[in-house]
C-alpha cells in the first residue's frame, strides 16, 4: 500500500490498495481472537494479544502492520504452548512405549 501510494500511482489504484488492505483487517481480527482464546482455555495466563488491544493496534497502525503483529504474537504464544504440551505428554525418559511382542 505504502509502496503503491510512493510510486506515484494514480488515486485509484491507492484507494484500491486501500481497499484491499481494510478488506483484510475483519478476517484477521477473528482469526487473531480465535487464537487467543484457544491459548487462554489452555493456559489462562498465556500472554496472547486480545480484542481490545487488536482493535486499539488496527486503529494506531495501518491494517498491513496490526495484520502482521497481532497473528504473530498470538501464534508464537500458540507455538509455546504446544511444544509445552507435547513436551508434558512424553514419557520421562524419552522412549515411547512399545506394544508387548505376540
Amino acid at each position: 500500500m505504502v509502496i503503491t501510494a510512493l510510486n506515484g500511482s494514480s488515486r485509484t489504484t491507492v484507494a484500491v490498495a486501500v481497499l484491499l488492505a481494510l478488506i483484510t483487517v475483519p478476517p484477521v481480527i477473528a482469526y487473531a481472537t480465535a487464537v487467543h482464546r484457544t491459548c487462554r482455555i489452555l493456559d489462562p495466563r498465556a500472554r496472547t494479544i486480545g480484542l481490545v488491544p487488536m482493535l486499539v493496534m488496527t486503529v494506531l497502525f495501518t491494517p498491513f502492520e496490526s495484520g502482521l503483529i497481532v497473528p504473530a504474537k498470538n501464534l508464537l504464544v500458540s507455538g509455546r504452548l504446544l511444544r509445552q504440551a507435547r513436551l508434558a505428554a512424553q514419557p520421562p525418559d524419552g522412549s515411547e512405549e512399545r506394544p508387548a511382542a505376540s
